[in-house]
């Protein structure tokens, strides 16, 4: 007798929704995946909007023209202290809506103690912080920290010693004697207008020797064979010993000193004399100079000496400059040059020695300190640089230089 063999197919009923619930709860995985992604990707956008919005109001700090108030001009002097001020701004990637929050401290406090006044430079601490609320109802923020240091923004870095070497290029495929700022007129030369000038007066650098050699007043120009010396004058008149934070950010301005200029001795290609052309911030914090002095011919070299001048006198003559470095005289002032050596000795031209010797290329940065000749009994020193900050301020005797 044969059995007959049943054979089943297909699936039973609780099989089918035990595999519709598995696969029930891997979508519900995939979507709760889903959502985590689009929620930390809006996050991630919102931050990135936030930021853009802080680094926008520090940059808007950090972007004034002058220290002091000045009509029509962003200054260092507007940036609010301790404001606290809060500010809606719109979503433009997302849908969230922001608000900004600036904290300005001032540096030093009003009343600084003496490690303040001495070693710390004035600057203002800025803190930024945006915030928002995310699709999850729960409050995000970003914060942004930076100081901002109340240096004129033109002279930023401009008393620090150039480095040895330099690039054989400047700025539009010209060389690096010729000021950046001077305007390419496209035909081998570029135009620069000295700061303190009579209106109307250029001068025209070659743009490869990167020498003057035209001297322009309006349209008339006549033919030259010239070398810039430029730099600063800047005023550390404290009534005791300057210190190395007085170098390095000059606490004064010139209100309470004599008429500054600058002249340069030279000794060849001839004896003569060059008045430099000068010019004083907004502030009264420092003196600008730039100086046109005559090379010889063919070989391009000056030698001389670049000097300071007080309402006209470059020595102890007039009753403004010390007689000698122990010279104490109290309402005399003696002036300290920018230096890499404390000492007479022959240096690199670029490092601002006393006395130059055979210059063979434009020289920027050569720059002086003015300090006071003393107390009456003890005379102050040029101050030394401090090793232990990145700013270099080392100083050494000009005028009187023995």
């Amino acid at each position: 007798m044969k059995r007959s063999i049943l054979i089943q197919r297909g699936v039973s009923l609780i099989e089918a929704l035990v595999a519709m619930a598995i696969m029930a709860f891997g979508m519900l995985a995939l979507l709760g995946l889903q959502g985590a992604l689009r929620g930390n990707s809006d996050v991630s956008k919102q931050r990135s909007e936030a930021v853009r919005y802080a680094q926008e109001q520090i940059e808007l700090l950090r972007g004034f023209s002058t220290l002091d108030t000045a009509t029509g001009a962003r200054t260092y002097a507007q940036i609010a202290l301790d404001t606290g001020t809060s500010v809606s701004l719109p979503g433009y990637a997302t849908s969230a809506s922001f608000t900004r929050e600036v904290s300005v401290t001032a540096f030093p406090p009003t009343t600084p103690s003496d490690f303040d006044r001495y070693y710390s430079a004035p600057h203002k601490n800025v803190n930024t912080r945006v915030s928002w609320t995310d699709r999850s109802n729960n409050q995000q923020w970003v914060q942004l920290n930076t100081m901002i240091a109340r240096i004129a923004p033109e002279i930023v870095g401009a008393l620090s010693v150039p480095a040895t070497g330099s690039a054989a290029q400047g700025s539009a495929s010209r060389s690096v004697q010729v000021p950046v700022n001077a305007v390419d007129l496209g035909n081998g030369t570029s135009q620069f207008t000295p700061p303190g000038a009579a209106t109307g007066v250029t001068w025209i650098f070659d743009n490869i020797s990167g020498l003057i050699t035209k001297l322009c007043a309006g349209t008339t120009c006549t033919a030259a064979n010239l070398q810039l010396l430029s730099g600063y004058v800047r005023f550390a008149l404290t009534s005791s010993q300057p210190q190395p934070a007085d170098a390095e950010s000059p606490p004064n301005i010139r209100a309470a000193h004599p008429a500054v200029g600058v002249l340069v001795a030279t000794r060849t290609p001839t004896v003569s004399t060059t008045f430099c052309y000068t010019e004083s911030s907004a502030s009264d914090s420092y003196v600008a100079y730039f100086c046109a002095v005559p090379v010889t011919s063919g070989v391009a070299i000056w030698s001389g000496q670049s000097l300071v001048t007080l309402n006209g006198y470059t020595s102890g003559s007039g009753g403004y400059f010390a007689s000698s470095i122990s010279d104490a005289t109290v309402g005399l002032f003696r002036v300290c040059r920018y230096t890499t050596a404390r000492a007479q000795t022959t240096i690199p031209n670029a490092e601002h020695p006393f006395e130059y010797v055979s210059v063979a290329g434009s020289l920027i940065n050569q720059n002086f300190l003015i300090i006071r000749a003393g107390n009456g009994s003890a005379s102050y020193d040029c101050p030394n640089d401090d090793p232990a900050t990145p700013v270099y301020g080392r100083t050494w005797h000009h005028q009187p230089s023995t």
